[in-house]
This record gives C-alpha cells, structure tokens and sequence, in this order.
C-alpha cells in the first residue's frame, strides 16, 4: 500500500512567521486580501504549508516554488517525487501528501449561517438532495458538509476543480463507498476522524490502495 499523509491544522494559535520565509509571490497574494485578519489567516496557512513540504522533501522552506495548474491545482515548479493537495476553510488548513497520483483534499468548517439546503438544492443531484431532507434536522447541516467535501476533493484530485460541476459526481449515500461518475474510473473516498464542527474528505485513485496517516497540529 502507499502511504498518504493527511496533515490538519487550525493555524489560529500559530505565530506570525517571519518574512523571509515567504517568496514573491505569496507576499503579492497576501497584499491583494483586504482585510489584515484574512492576509493573517493565509500567510500563516502557507507557513504550514512551506514548513511541512520542506520536511517531506528534506529541502528549507522558503527554496520551495509554487504554481497553479488548470482547476487551479497547486504544484511545485521544481519537479519532486510527491503529490499534494491543500484546502483552506477558516482557520484551519489541511494538507494531503504522498507519492499517490491525483490526491485531493476539502475541508470545511461547519458555517451556521451557510445556506446548506438552497445550496444542495442548486449542485446537488436530486437523489442527494432528498437523502438530506431525509436527514434528522440537528444533523442535516453536518451531512450537507459530509456530502461536499466529497465532491470538492473529488473535483481536485482530478484536477479540473469546478470545470467538473458537483451534480456529475456519484455518491454512496450515508457510507463511505468508492465515488464515481461517468466516463471516469473509481476514486476511493478517506475520512479521517476530525474535530466536531468539521468535515475532511481526500480522494485518491482506488487502484492505488492508498494508506491514510493522519497528523495533527495545534
């Protein structure tokens, strides 16, 4: 089997990190939020991120080169031998890494104020749809998030982000079955325990047999 990290963390506890771990690049992107607590979040998210990289490929930090492919799929501009997905929600940041193909990562923080059902209503399939009405009230806010992380780490690991629209994907409604939609192999479906009020998903290819290992940062 082949190992796949799975690293979570909510960076509202982390320190400021320092400037120079940072390239051109992030700073530019950190400059364009607008508000200061959101540049906070985001550079303190790519600090873990640069951080955990580097020591996966034995290489300092701030060496570590980014770019964006279609679907807006994070790499490396200097070829390594890993793969790795990341997903922001609030504070907390999770980053999915190993040597398996097509990796992707989503997770969400459970918003109270989201608009769960007219959300569900637009992207989701009828069938999914109704599966969540069938949901007991307290729990219905919690299985809509169950439902779209799968399919958001499912649309990133292929890479096409929401060129592929969710109401394509097939789920296995209430378990943690294989996805699959048409035209398109079999992608295995991972949900490592997180803490409440959140939702992870990673999908990988199933042929991998991919090996979860799950790391916790305060």
């Amino acid at each position: 089997m082949s190992p796949v990290h799975i690293h979570l963390a909510c960076t509202a506890t982390h320190p400021e990190p320092p400037a120079d771990l940072f390239d051109a690049d992030d700073l530019s992107r950190a400059a364009r939020f607008v508000h200061e607590k959101d540049r906070a979040t985001w550079l303190r998210g790519r600090a873990f991120v640069r951080t955990t990289l580097a020591a996966a490929l034995s290489v300092s930090p701030g060496t570590l080169r980014f770019k964006t492919l279609s679907g807006k799929k994070p790499t490396l501009r200097r070829p390594h031998a890993i793969e790795f997905n990341i997903s922001h929600s609030g504070d907390w940041i999770a980053l999915v890494l190993g040597t398996v193909p097509h990796l992707g990562v989503d997770v969400e923080v459970h918003a109270p104020d989201f608009p769960a059902l007219d959300t569900a209503r637009e992207f989701f399939p009828g069938q999914e749809y109704d599966w969540l009405l069938n949901q007991p009230v307290a729990q219905r806010h919690a299985s809509f998030f169950h439902l779209w992380t799968a399919k958001e780490a499912l649309m990133k690991a292929t890479g096409l982000g929401f060129a592929l629209e969710p109401g394509q994907i097939s789920l296995g409604l209430g378990t943690d079955a294989p996805l699959s939609y048409v035209s398109h192999p079999v992608w295995a479906l991972h949900r490592p325990a997180v803490p409440a009020g959140l939702s992870l998903a990673v999908c990988t290819p199933a042929k991998e047999r991919a090996e979860i290992q799950t790391h916790f940062s305060a």
